[in-house]
């Protein structure tokens, strides 16, 4: 007969006595029934009969696994059943974990004593999931895990989790510990994500831990990937601001100290942003954000509003900017956007601002009007005349392809004859 190991002994790890588990988790329901009932003597009764208190699987086919008695006394929160069932031979090693461990249960519930005694007793600490640890709110936990091995940044849901989270005592943790690089890795990165989310007190939660609003990050999603820390993929959450147009979020970014911020205005997300990128620091040569808010009336770029592109325009003007370079593979590209410009008003208004000497280098205006389809749509345009886009005449020639086709499909072979 296997020795039975009194709980109320005081009993310390590990076990001196092993058991041998049953081959399913079926045969032990009525030991699972007794710890769900909580009923500690008759389960006590159970291990001194030499019965098996765990078994090698759970799973049933086409069922839901069967739970296991230690999950079901975890669950109940019923640490003395927990301590009966280690005491007496409890493998921790042989219980399933499909990505929730008898940790994560105890976690889960916030059974912080229980939490204790399965790390006494020997459970692994690292087969934890991140969330469930930092989402305890309880720092010393927080701490315990990760000075046991669990390394947070490894999970690529952390930083997401930190960019939308108000979890303070979280924030206090790693602005106390983000000397270790991982860490500070992971404010950035949950702070350029905050900001291209637009959550505002996530980040400045992030910010007061630590987060570098003006260092060059991959994207969230982008993590885990070999070409993650790639130079051209990263951003600065700075950057992201302007882009993005989280008006609310520029003071705490500090734009005004960014290293590159002349290089921010061909990307401000609209005209008002572009007056608070230049009202910090004007550009040397205003041509990329000329382009770039022609762009935002121009297919097949993103479309914008028009009345926001003509205000930043006008803007521009008035700063003494205007469009003096035009990257040589670019110019053919631009002139085949202005063509599918479908409303004729922001053409014809286009092309007027750039005729403009004070905006616009006359040999760039005469490179991008001086082909035959160009000048035709100027002067169908100034007489009134209807006029349809490239894009236009493809659409309306592959709908007469589409209704031909159908045409000939509809004639059957009797309808022939």
């Amino acid at each position: 007969m296997i020795e039975f190991v009194d709980p109320r002994s005081n009993p310390e790890p590990p076990a001196r006595v092993s058991r041998e588990p049953a081959a399913h988790g079926e045969a032990l329901r009525d030991l699972i029934q007794l710890c769900l009932a909580g009923r500690v003597y008759d389960v006590e009764r159970w291990i001194q009969g030499g019965r098996p208190i765990q078994a090698l699987t759970y799973k049933r086919t086409r069922k839901a696994s069967v739970v296991s008695p230690l999950r079901t006394a975890i669950r109940k929160k019923h640490r003395d059943l927990v301590l009966l069932l280690l005491c007496n031979g409890y493998r921790l090693a042989l219980e399933a974990n499909d990505g929730n461990s008898v940790l994560d249960e105890a976690l889960t519930i916030r059974a912080f004593d229980i939490l204790d005694l399965l790390l006494e007793w020997g459970a692994d600490a690292t087969a934890v999931r991140t969330y469930n640890v930092v989402d305890t709110y309880k720092t010393d936990v927080i701490d315990r895990f990760w000075r046991a091995g669990v390394d947070y940044t490894a999970d690529r849901e952390f930083a997401f989790y930190l960019s939308n989270t108000v979890n303070k005592p979280l924030y206090g943790w790693l602005r106390r510990n983000r000397s270790d690089q991982r860490l500070q890795d992971a404010l950035d990165v949950a702070l350029l994500e905050a900001v291209t989310e637009d959550e505002e007190l996530p980040a400045r939660l992030l910010l007061w831990a630590g987060a570098d609003p003006h260092r060059k990050v991959p994207m969230a999603r982008e993590l885990g990937r070999p070409d993650a820390w790639d130079e051209d993929a990263l951003f600065s959450s700075a950057s992201a601001a302007i882009a993005f147009g989280r008006h609310g979020l520029l003071h705490l970014l500090r734009i005004e100290a960014m290293p590159d911020l002349e290089a921010q205005t061909p990307h401000a997300h609209d005209s008002q942003m572009l007056k608070k990128v230049v009202a910090v620091g004007a550009p040397s040569d205003w041509s990329a954000a000329v382009l770039a808010f022609i762009r935002q009336v121009c297919p097949p770029w993103a479309p914008g509003s028009s009345w926001d592109a003509r205000d930043a325009l006008q803007f521009i003007s008035s700063s003494g900017g205007k469009l003096t370079t035009v990257p040589p593979e670019e110019m053919r590209y631009l002139r085949s956007a202005l063509l599918d410009v479908r409303a004729s008003d922001d053409f014809l208004w286009l092309l007027r601002w750039l005729k403009k000497e004070e905006h616009c280098d006359p040999a760039i205006y005469e490179e991008l009007t001086r082909t035959t389809s160009m000048r035709k749509k100027i002067e169908a345009l100034n007489a009134g005349s209807r006029y349809l886009t490239p894009s236009q005449k493809m659409s309306r020639a592959n709908d007469r392809r589409k209704r031909a086709a159908e045409r000939k499909g509809s004639v059957t072979p009797s309808a022939e004859a």
